[in-house]
């Protein structure tokens, strides 16, 4: 063999070796060094949204799912509590999932891909048996009817109680609404109209302080549409 084909041969061995090489930052078949995914971990445990994570780390989003999926996998509690949350969350793009999680420690119970309540119940049915089941004596939740109607199957003694922001939530887009109806019957350039339209926190308010204790005033005739009376209470 010629001084040419051996020096080439010596050459493709080196590369194969070197393309055998592994290194503690970074795991093989990986592209991803091992600091670059814990970064992104830590910025996942901040709540922040997939598309920020790839952003901040200059990977993309499809990689920082892979790196949640691999690393966050939540194993359901052995015994359930006392009080337990319901909910669902946007997971990845358009899907829908479900997390239930202990009303007292925020510690997570579970979390399931799907939202169904068929899938749901299989989780709780074939993990926990009824006596386990029947501990819960709470299950805090939004409006969703879909889970009211599973909840006494699965918790025979449970009682569904509404979560308080789910209920002032609606309250207080009614009141807006009104406010903004106040706000149409009013002349644009009058005293009143600004009031209403800038100070509408006060409106949100369980305690006003005592520099604005017109409020509950304001509030009676803006609510009973009594828009002369308000108009006076606002001038005066």
């Amino acid at each position: 063999q010629s001084s040419e084909n051996l020096q080439f041969q010596f050459m493709i061995q080196d590369a194969l070796s070197l393309s055998k090489l592994c290194t503690r930052t970074v795991k093989p078949n990986h592209a991803i060094g091992h600091d670059l995914a814990i970064h992104a971990l830590k910025l996942a445990s901040k709540s922040l949204p997939g598309k920020t994570i790839a952003s901040f780390t200059g990977i993309s989003t499809n990689s920082v799912q892979r790196i949640l999926n691999a690393n966050l996998k939540p194993q359901a509690s052995r015994t359930l509590p006392v009080n337990l949350c319901f909910d669902e969350f946007r997971s990845t793009k358009n899907a829908m999932s479900f997390i239930c999680i202990d009303a007292d420690t925020h510690k997570a119970v579970k979390v399931l891909s799907g939202r169904l309540n068929k899938d749901i119940k299989e989780f709780f049915i074939n993990r926990y048996d009824l006596q386990e089941r029947a501990k819960v004596k709470r299950v805090i939740m939004d409006m969703n009817a879909a889970y009211q109607r599973i909840v006494h199957e699965l918790f025979p003694n449970a009682e569904i109680i509404i979560d308080r922001f789910h209920i002032i939530q609606p309250v207080a887009r009614a009141m807006d609404q009104i406010r903004v109806q106040g706000l149409k019957q009013l002349d644009v350039h009058s005293r009143e109209h600004k009031v209403l339209k800038s100070l509408w926190k006060l409106f949100h308010k369980t305690k006003p302080d005592a520099k604005q204790a017109h409020y509950l005033a304001i509030h009676d005739a803006l609510m009973g549409g009594h828009y002369r009376k308000l108009a006076t209470i606002i001038t005066t």
